[in-house]
């Protein structure tokens, strides 16, 4: 069969009409052109009023209170092993909190990674390495303290009061998109687990103006806006 008989090239002649065609003539536009300018029709004459960003870690659900948990773990852990009179119970308090700032306080400014808080927890231990027992086993300890920092991803992540039929209620205001940070597979299970798969979700390893300007173009509305806990991170 010839090229000229196939559907591609009769249908333009049987009188249908299409919404867009490709026009592949030698003086046409590319290729290329012609379905960028169709898709940015597509997108202007499908933009809603109102489209609503909206985080999840500790806005719809629970979360910090999950890493505190598990540094009061490591805490116990490096408490149980210290040599006796080395530091007070204050200036062990001080301590600790002044090196869980220091090596993980600036976590809204970083890119997310997965075993970011374990490493984090470990430089932690090690800052008390010197007031421990010399006989005490640090690369056990080690083992131990990095399972503690991941097993602040194996908790059922809690719903914030109504925070769910919030959510369903601002979608009769707009178009409700999920934009939370993380490691994709843990989000996902944290959106299942609060039963919102059924809204359309993003999920990054950081949050800045690029990243808002490329949802807003994935996403186009008349009118954006960002629900979120975050001055640093949540702010259009």
């Amino acid at each position: 069969a010839s090229i000229g008989a196939h559907q591609s090239e009769t249908e333009l002649d049987s009188g249908r009409t299409f919404d867009y065609t490709l026009e592949n003539d030698p003086d046409s536009k590319s290729v290329f052109i012609q379905v960028r300018n169709m898709i940015r029709n597509i997108r202007s004459a499908n933009k809603q009023d109102v489209v609503i960003f909206c985080d999840l870690d500790n806005t719809i659900c629970e979360c910090n209170e999950y890493y505190i948990v598990q540094s009061e773990k490591v805490k116990m852990l490096i408490q149980s092993y210290m040599k006796e009179d080395a530091l007070s119970l204050e200036k062990f308090e001080d301590l600790f909190s002044d090196s869980v700032k220091r090596h993980n306080g600036a976590y809204s400014h970083m890119f997310f990674h997965i075993n970011r808080f374990a490493f984090s927890m470990i430089s932690v231990f090690n800052d008390f390495i010197p007031y421990m027992k010399e006989d005490t086993d640090f690369r056990s300890l080690k083992d131990v303290v990095r399972k503690y920092g991941m097993d602040v991803f194996d908790y059922s992540y809690e719903e914030i009061g109504d925070r769910v039929k919030q959510l369903k209620h601002l979608s009769t205001l707009g178009r409700v998109v999920l934009f939370t940070m993380g490691d994709r597979l843990e989000q996902v299970k944290k959106i299942s687990e609060l039963q919102l798969m059924d809204y359309d979700f993003e999920v990054y390893d950081f949050k800045d103006a690029t990243i808002f300007r490329h949802l807003c173009s994935k996403y186009p509305a008349k009118l954006h806006c960002m629900i979120g806990d975050s001055l640093q991170r949540d702010v259009l």
